[in-house]
């Protein structure tokens, strides 16, 4: 069933068609001063209509990039084929001579290809969860993160909208994975790697194969390839650099495990509240700086306010409705 554009009696592609009619016609100088006023009444008639031709103008440089006589040869064929069915009578004009244009051999060109599919895919906070995609590669998604999923015909392309995701990518040469996030592209062809977006930087971890990294603002469009074993971070214009990295400590979080390996208090923290109901709170700085280590299960992180008054000089105090407080023994 043909999409109608909320207002209009007329189909989204109708209104896509017309508008690629009287662009094209009007790029190459073939309207008369009677019917620029009839597109100019055309574009007027509905929103619709001067979205779709602004539309056109904005993504298609068309002056410089369409050869005419490709335009010249699309519109007489497509005329030659309106008289064949029945010579009927295209937006308005009469007399046959004026037809609208193949959209199938055009559109696509001037509107970006439409998905093959789409999806969102998001977790709760403390959840883990598994999804497949089309082809095959999968994503395990940590605790409150989310996903946006589109795959074309020649690409695969995913937005990283928040939190943490491993994402196991099948081999396939003809269509890229690219997972974007508010500081980073990366793309890969084939292989496993983590990527984490946390404040103002995105984390990206190796496990498998190479990716290529790309920052989202920077000047100069330089990549960097990361292997596997490597991490890297970076903001919005730069990327650091990679660094050598524990990766199954740091990936522990989908066997679910979280791993801490000599971290000061405040990261250990801050890294709990991600899966926590009631936020922990550390307030004395030279306790935030006490070094940690061990595990804990995600499915279970109150765990380790019972563990650290036992290893550490740590005295735990639940405040209702506000959340729990790590205060030095005896604060």
């Amino acid at each position: 069933m043909d999409r109608i554009a909320k207002g209009n009696g007329l189909s989204y592609e109708a209104i896509q068609e017309q508008a690629l009619d009287w662009f094209t016609r009007s790029c190459l100088g073939e309207l008369s001063s009677e019917q620029e006023q009839e597109r100019d009444q055309w574009r007027a008639q509905h929103p619709e209509h001067e979205q779709a031709y602004q539309a056109l103008a904005s993504t298609w440089k068309l002056a410089d990039a369409l050869p005419k006589t490709a335009m010249h040869h699309w519109l007489r064929h497509n005329e030659r084929q309106a008289a064949l069915r029945a010579r009927r009578k295209v937006l308005g004009w009469g007399g046959g001579a004026l037809a609208m244009l193949s959209v199938g051999a055009i559109l696509p060109l001037v509107w970006p290809a439409q998905p093959l599919f789409t999806d969102v895919v998001a977790s709760a906070k403390g959840q883990r969860r598994e999804v497949m995609l089309p082809d095959g590669s999968k994503i395990v998604l940590n605790t409150d993160s989310e996903v946006a999923i589109a795959y074309y015909a020649d690409k695969r392309e995913l937005q990283f909208v928040r939190g943490e995701a491993l994402f196991s990518v099948l081999h396939d040469v003809n269509r890229p994975f690219t997972v974007s996030s508010r500081e980073l592209n990366v793309r890969v062809v084939g292989t496993q790697f983590s990527v984490r977006q946390d404040r103002n930087q995105t984390a990206v971890v190796v496990r498998e194969g190479v990716v290529e990294l790309f920052p989202n603002k920077a000047v100069a469009q330089t990549g960097v390839r990361l292997s596997a074993g490597y991490a890297v971070s970076a903001s919005a214009t730069t990327i650091g650099n990679p660094q050598p990295v524990a990766v199954e400590s740091v990936l522990a979080w989908q066997r679910g495990r979280l791993v801490f390996q000599d971290n000061a208090l405040s990261e250990v923290v801050r890294e709990l509240n991600r899966y926590m109901a009631q936020p922990i709170q550390v307030q004395d700085k030279a306790l935030g700086r006490m070094r940690v280590s061990g595990t804990v299960s995600v499915e279970n992180p109150d765990a380790i306010l019972d563990i650290l008054p036992k290893i550490a000089p740590v005295s735990v105090v639940r405040v209702p409705e506000r959340g729990v407080f790590l205060l030095p023994l005896g604060g």
